[in-house]
Formats: structure tokens, sequence, C-alpha cells
């Protein structure tokens, strides 16, 4: 199973995320506590640019080869979800809300399962070939 469609899906998600987040609370208060409401999302300027760097990474690796879209989905995933359970120790200097948390828990979930699914894959078609 490939992990390049899924993972550009993802990446084109925090593209426009960063972008929507840009629009609505615009460039002031670049890294603060508070940030501009978008739905259930508090989002800065900071975060914005984080989510548009993340989402431009997976778009490159999934653009670039198999490969570089399961280290990105591996290394994405991990971040991601530890960002979300321990997002909330980091309340006091980056803003964020549980909105976030479920967002980087769920995104970071997928990425790892998605990851896992095609290493999975990858190896019984191996078998199948008889490369092991």
């Amino acid at each position: 199973m490939s992990v390049r469609v899924p993972l550009s899906g993802v990446g084109v998600g925090y593209v426009i995320l960063g972008i929507l987040g840009f629009a609505v609370g615009g460039f002031h208060d670049f890294v603060s506590d508070q940030g501009t409401k978008l739905v259930i999302l508090e989002l800065t300027p900071f975060v914005n640019v984080v989510h548009l760097a993340l989402g431009a990474a997976l778009l490159r690796s999934a653009a670039h080869s198999e490969h570089d879209a399961r280290r990105a989905a591996l290394g994405g995933g991990v971040v991601l979800a530890g960002l979300g359970l321990f997002g909330p120790l980091l309340e006091d200097v980056i803003a964020g809300g549980t909105g976030e948390h479920f967002l980087h828990v769920t995104t970071g979930a997928s990425a790892l399962a998605l990851w896992g699914v095609s290493v999975r894959a990858t190896g019984r078609a191996q078998l199948a070939r008889g490369d092991r």
C-alpha cells in the first residue's frame, strides 16, 4: 500500500490550516499564549508557520518517493501524537487547547497507522516474491 496519496492529503490539510490561520488571525502576536479562534482551534502566527512547514514537508516527502513518504509518516506521526499528548504542558507558552490536541493526536495516530499498514504490506509483498 502506498502512503504517498494519503500523506499528501494530510499535507494539503496542514497547508490550508496554516493559510486559514493567517487569514483569520493576521500576523500580530507572533508567539503568544492567546491565539485567534478558527472553529475549535486557537491559532497564532507561530503555529500557522509550523502548520505550513509541516504541510510542505509532508507534500515534499510524498512527492519525492515512497521511502521518503514512509519516513515522513513515521516521523510526523510520532511528533504529532507526542505534541497532542504533551501539548497541555506547553499551553503557558504557546496558544493551544483541546481542539489542537485532538487534531495532533488524530493526525499523528493516522500517520502512524498508515506507516504500519504500509510496512506490513511491503513485507507481505517481499515474502510473496521470495525477497526475504
